[in-house]
């Protein structure tokens, strides 16, 4: 019995630990329009950047490490806007205060849409997702 509560104790106490990979969280995150230009060029993918934060959690520095360099300018313009806070017991070091976040611009085919719409959804704890409808052209006539 003494062995099977021990047991217990060791499996729960494994799983209280998750490991934080992060100190810094959101606080306030601004929503991002798809960029006319890439939607009009059909441009999409993913845009990956790295963030440095002061120790009040306003961004200071950004390196954009993968992505095409139109979606990379809106979302550093756009990282800019957020605001960061420590996770609750993260202690007063400054370690940590980088963060990524991964920034992914989507064309998606819709049958018709006659205003093309961002739709931008943020996904703790580093995916923002923004989402416009594919153009379709329509010769003039």
């Amino acid at each position: 019995m003494r062995n099977s509560l021990i047991a217990a104790a060791l499996v729960l106490s494994q799983i209280t630990r998750v490991p934080r990979t992060e100190e810094w969280i959101p606080v306030r995150v601004v929503s991002l329009n798809y960029p006319i230009v890439a939607a009009q060029a059909q441009i999409a993918g993913t845009v990956q950047i790295v963030i440095a934060l002061n120790d009040r959690g306003i961004v200071q520095d950004i390196v954009s490490e993968t992505g095409n360099s139109i979606l990379a300018a809106a979302a550093e313009r756009n990282i800019r806007t957020w605001k960061f806070g420590r996770l609750p017991g993260a202690g007063k070091t400054s370690i940590g205060r980088t963060v990524r976040v991964t920034y992914v611009f989507k064309l998606e085919d819709v049958s018709h849409s006659t205003t093309p719409q961002s739709k931008f959804m943020y996904e703790y704890p580093e995916t923002a997702t923004i989402t416009v409808p594919r153009p379709h052209w329509q010769p003039r006539r």
